[in-house]
C-alpha cells in the first residue's frame, strides 16, 4: 500500500497488542492480534484528518518431528546434532510449521483520498507452510512457501496485476 504524494501523517497513532504462545512437548502454538489507528491529512487541508483504524492477528504452530521439545522461542537443541561420521552421526531437528496472518486496514485509506484502490490493496491473508531443519542449536535453515490473498488486484510486474501471489523463502539462521 502507497499514499498519494499529498497525504502526511498528522495527529494521534494509537497501536495495542494481545501475544499469546502455548508449548507443550514438541507442539508450539503462537498467536498474536493487534489493533489500532493513526490519522492522516491531505497537504492541502491539514485540519480534515482521517482516523483509520487497522486490525491484525496471526496463528502459527510449529511440531519438531524428531522428538525435541521446548518451553520456549530459543533456539532448539537437536537430540541427534547434524554430523555425518559414523560415531556421532544426526541428521538434526526436523519442525513443521504453519501460519496464517490477516491484515486489515480501513477502506478510509481509499474513500478520504489516501490512497488510490486501483493501485492498492487494504486486505490481504497469508498461508504459509514450510519445514525448519535445526542443524545444532546454533544453526537453522527454513524452507517455506507463502500464498497471499488481496481484496484487490496489486501489481507485481510492469503492467501485470494479480489478487493472489506464490512466494517460496529459503532463510539461514544463526545464534550465538
Amino acid at each position: 500500500l502507497g499514499f498519494n504524494n499529498n497525504v502526511r501523517e498528522l495527529g494521534p497513532m494509537t497501536f495495542w497488542d494481545f501475544h499469546t504462545a502455548w508449548f507443550y512437548r514438541q507442539l508450539a502454538v503462537i498467536g498474536e492480534w493487534g489493533s489500532g489507528f493513526q490519522d492522516y491529512a491531505l497537504t492541502n487541508r491539514p485540519a480534515y484528518r482521517t482516523n483509520v483504524p487497522i486490525q491484525s492477528f496471526y496463528v502459527q504452530a510449529g511440531y519438531l518431528l524428531t522428538g525435541e521439545t521446548r518451553s520456549g522461542l530459543g533456539a532448539v537443541k537437536p537430540i541427534r546434532p547434524f554430523n555425518l561420521s559414523a560415531e556421532k552421526f544426526g541428521l538434526g531437528a526436523w519442525e513443521l510449521t504453519g501460519r496464517f496472518q490477516y491484515l486489515d486496514i480501513s477502506p478510509e485509506i481509499f474513500t478520504h483520498g489516501l490512497a488510490d484502490p486501483n493501485l492498492w490493496a487494504n486486505r490481504v491473508a497469508l498461508t504459509d507452510i514450510g519445514i525448519n531443519w535445526h542443524m545444532t542449536q546454533y544453526l537453522k535453515f527454513m524452507f517455506m512457501w507463502e500464498h497471499a490473498d488481496f481484496n484487490n488486484p496489486v501489481q507485481y510486474a510492469p503492467g501485470k496485476r494479480s489478487l493472489s501471489n506464490e512466494l517460496f523463502m529459503a532463510r539461514l539462521q544463526r545464534f550465538s
